[in-house]
């Protein structure tokens, strides 16, 4: 009888994982706590804009009463929300981009 075994079933496999990599990381499809985090704020980020759309809207058809009448309250009030809702877009628009960059 002949023993036919090739040489090469002995040879060591490659790990598909990078040197040093740890193999306890999550799992795909999970997301890490800051990646929740960022999720969360964006979402945050999100109602605060809605929020601050609607009250400038709102104060910004009051502030037309300023202009006739006395009262400088809501065109304060305009500033302000207009101010709230640029933070905001601008907080989303950051995350956004974190969010969708792949790292490499």
């Amino acid at each position: 009888m002949t023993d036919s075994t090739d040489p090469t079933d002995d040879a060591p496999t490659a790990d598909p994982s990078p040197a040093g990599s740890d193999a306890s990381g999550p799992m795909d499809g999970e997301m890490s706590v800051f990646e929740q985090l960022q999720w969360g704020a964006l979402v945050l980020l999100i109602v605060a804009a809605i929020w601050a759309t609607a009250q400038f809207y709102l104060s910004a058809t009051r502030a037309i009463e300023v202009w006739v009448g006395t009262g400088y309250q809501p065109v304060v009030m305009a500033a302000f929300n207009l101010a709230v809702l640029l933070s905001a877009v601008a907080g989303i628009a950051r995350l956004a981009r974190r969010l969708g960059s792949v790292p490499t």
